[in-house]
């Protein structure tokens, strides 16, 4: 296949996918207002979602994931695929290791966290407590994400972009799923939100590994 076909193949991947994604958004904002409506239940929800993504972001995800793409994608272009794999390995290891120490000091302080990213909700014992429960639920997320974000990049040097770009899809899916029915397992049914976030995040890794393994040896 030539290069521009490749290039066009790619984009119209992307630019389905992206309708695919706005459309299952849409479809799960609609069901969260549903089940809950714009409440501080809701509320809750988002600051639980938001402490995990803001840590990643700013400690590792992203500047990490950025700084080695261009580094393992230029290792390929030279056919130098085994040094690019090992590379990958070390940037794997180190990720794996840091956003696991994070979501663990994440999870022994949550209630601080909550505390700096919601001050507002000190004053609501309650909703407090809410946010505190469903942000230990989605702490560790930060590490599903982190590595699937470092796959997604990790196949796009391969020029592989259908299964990485749907594996985000699977996260709305799965808070969908929360919404519907896991929370009525719960006193609390916001807490089905925080679990379908959470099982999202997995998914997506478990979605790219396959192909991972496919490609090279990054374990090792």
């Amino acid at each position: 296949m030539s290069t521009n076909r490749k290039i066009a193949k790619a984009a119209g991947i992307i630019i389905a996918v992206g309708f695919a994604s706005r459309f299952i958004g849409l479809l799960r904002e609609i069901v969260i207002a549903s089940q809950f409506g714009a409440s501080a239940r809701t509320d809750a929800f988002v600051v639980a979602i938001t402490v995990p993504e803001a840590i990643m972001n700013f400690f590792a995800g992203g500047a990490l994931v950025a700084a080695f793409l261009p580094v393992f994608s230029g290792l390929l272009a030279r056919k130098k695929e085994e040094e690019a794999w090992q590379v990958a390995g070390g940037v794997f290891n180190i990720l794996v290791i840091l956003l696991f120490a994070l979501s663990f000091l994440g999870l022994v302080f949550t209630r601080q966290l909550v505390y700096l990213f919601a001050w507002g909700f000190a004053g609501d014992p309650e909703i407090f407590a809410t946010t505190v429960l469903l942000t230990r639920i989605t702490i560790f997320s930060m590490l599903f994400f982190g590595i699937a974000t470092l796959f997604r990049g990790i196949l796009h040097s391969f020029e592989k972009f259908a299964v990485p770009a749907l594996a985000p899809l699977v996260l709305n899916i799965w808070i969908i799923f929360g919404a519907t029915v896991l929370g009525g397992y719960f006193k609390k049914p916001v807490t089905g939100l925080a679990l379908g976030f959470l099982f999202g995040s997995i998914t997506q890794v478990l979605i790219l590994l396959p192909m991972i393994l496919k490609r090279g040896k990054l374990f090792q």
